[in-house]
Formats: C-alpha cells, sequence, structure tokens
C-alpha cells in the first residue's frame, strides 16, 4: 500500500520552506458534463426509466358509428445502475507530527476532489466515445447513435445515414433530422435543437460554421441560415474529453435524455490506524450517467 513518508516531502521538515504547488492544481472550470447530463439524486442501487408508448393518429369516424380505441403500452426500460468510486491516501504518523505544512494533506484532499472530477467527466465523455459502438446499447438495446432506434411505428434514425464530417451541409441535414423527429408511434414531437457538441479538434470550424454572418468558407453572399434562425440557441460546447477528431453530436430538448443518477456525489471521510498510528484519507462517489431517450442527441462518427 503507498503511504506518504517523510521521505515523499522533505522540504516539509524545513523551517521556511514553502510548499505551494502541486503538479495538476490550476484553475478549475465549469464541469462539461454537468452541461449534458441532467442531475438526480437516489437512495437505491439503482433507477429504472420506463417510457410509455401513446396513442397513434386519430382516424375518421363516420356519423353513427362508434370511435375507434386504442391503447398506451409500456415501451423499454433503461436501468441506471450505481457504480462505486474511491479513492485515498494514507500518510504516516512521522510525516504528521514532523511535517511543518499542513497544506500538503489539504491539498491532498483537494487532488482527491479533482480526481473524483476527472472521472465523471470521463464517464459522462465515453457515452458520447461510444455511441457509434453496438457493444454499449441503452435500453432499446441500440447504441446511443443508430439508423435503426425500435419503436411501434417502426424504426427511427439519429445519426446521418451516411457518416460525415462537420460542416455547413452535414449540420443542416442533422437539424432537419431532428426537425421531422417522431414518437414512438410515428407522431411529430416538435424536437429541437439545442447545443452543438464538438471535440477540441472542431472549436475553431464550429465557431465559423455558426456563427458567420455569411455562408463560412464560400464566396457566396448567402445568409448563414442556422445563425439567422437561432436553431441552436445552447451554442457550442467543445468537449476535449472526446476522443474522435470527426465525431460530432446535437443536443435536443428532448425531456428524458442523459442523467446523472448520484446516490453519493463525494463523500470524504478518514481513519487512523492504532498499529502504525499512519492516517488514511478517502474520497467516494456513488453515481451513474446514461441516457433514457436516444432523441437527446443526434449526430455522425464523420469519416
Amino acid at each position: 500500500m503507498s503511504v506518504i513518508v517523510t521521505g515523499n516531502f522533505p522540504k516539509s521538515l524545513q523551517i521556511g520552506a514553502n510548499i505551494i504547488t502541486f503538479w495538476g492544481d490550476y484553475n478549475e472550470k465549469e464541469t462539461y458534463y454537468s452541461q449534458i447530463f441532467q442531475s438526480l439524486g437516489s437512495d437505491e442501487a439503482y433507477m429504472e426509466d420506463t417510457l410509455i408508448s401513446g396513442f397513434g393518429i386519430m382516424p375518421a369516424k363516420n356519423e353513427s358509428n362508434p370511435v375507434s380505441y386504442d391503447s398506451m403500452s409500456q415501451g423499454y426500460t433503461t436501468r441506471y445502475t450505481i457504480q462505486t468510486y474511491g479513492l485515498g491516501f494514507q500518510v504516516s504518523y512521522e510525516q504528521r507530527k514532523f511535517g511543518k505544512y499542513a497544506q500538503i494533506m489539504e491539498k491532498g484532499m483537494n487532488h482527491l476532489a479533482r480526481s473524483l472530477k476527472e472521472t465523471k467527466e470521463i464517464v459522462g465523455a465515453n457515452k458520447f466515445n461510444n455511441g457509434f459502438d453496438s457493444n454499449f446499447t441503452g435500453g432499446d438495446g441500440k447504441e446511443l447513435l443508430a439508423t435503426d432506434h425500435p419503436t411501434r411505428a417502426g424504426t427511427f434514425s439519429n445519426e446521418l445515414a451516411t457518416p460525415a464530417d462537420f460542416s455547413e451541409a452535414s449540420l443542416e441535414d442533422i437539424l432537419i433530422q431532428i426537425y421531422n423527429a417522431t414518437n414512438d408511434r410515428g407522431i411529430r414531437i416538435g424536437l429541437k435543437a439545442k447545443t452543438l457538441l464538438v471535440p477540441s479538434a472542431l472549436k475553431f470550424e464550429s465557431q465559423r460554421v455558426l456563427y458567420s454572418d455569411l455562408q463560412s468558407g464560400t464566396a457566396n453572399n448567402d445568409i448563414n441560415a442556422v445563425k439567422e434562425m437561432g436553431m441552436l440557441p445552447g451554442g457550442i460546447i467543445c468537449n476535449p474529453y472526446l476522443t474522435s477528431d470527426t465525431a460530432w453530436f446535437v443536443l435536443t430538448d428532448a425531456p428524458e435524455g442523459f442523467k446523472n443518477v448520484s446516490a453519493v456525489d463525494g463523500e470524504f471521510s478518514n481513519d487512523g490506524s492504532f498499529d502504525t498510528a499512519d492516517h488514511k484519507y478517502k474520497l467516494m462517489s456513488l453515481f451513474a450517467m446514461g441516457w433514457t431517450d436516444p432523441r437527446a442527441a443526434y449526430g455522425s462518427a464523420g469519416v
């Protein structure tokens, strides 16, 4: 077991030493996952979301004939299984007694918090990194982005039929697809695009495509229709935890989309060893991330 002893921080034993900087101790910004995932609390080992399939199109009724009857039914169920995450460090008795600066221990606790944040960023981003992989499926048995999500009316697609790199044209194709989205019974639902989600490699190109007054990269005087129509009111999330340089996504206002279900957001604790007098510090978190309705994201893997 790793233990922080006096030899790890010899300068902390010296009077007048100034222990300030830790590798990785940088200014923290707003988390990316919190901009995508709805945060929910839970006291259970798992949470299940079950979608309900509504009614179909209302048919015409002839005079004196009875109305037709339809039924709702239970759709697929998505289970969010809580996973435990934890990390800690151990400090020797001598280091605690002879070390001159307690901020070493304070910094250690801060870095546990940083480790948890990093874990959540990776877990959240991996829902998109694995979004085109059939080995990582949601409640409907399909990957997040697929051309054949099952419904009572057949199937629906939330990815481009032919993968395309990010451009003005491919973005417009996705926005049209979102505009035409239907529910489980094939009824249009008025789904709206909210935010463009891109990796670091598309940071600058996405800015040009979304915010140029005229069409980007051409000599045309045509307007930038996406900007003029306000099609992406949430702007751009450039997430450096996305691993593909070509895959890109559009997040929508689907109400049952991405969820971060947390039983313990972050719990610090510490304890001592009677035999060694060493002290242990740890941080634990219990959470699960996923999606219920894949209509929460549309996108392309790029080429």
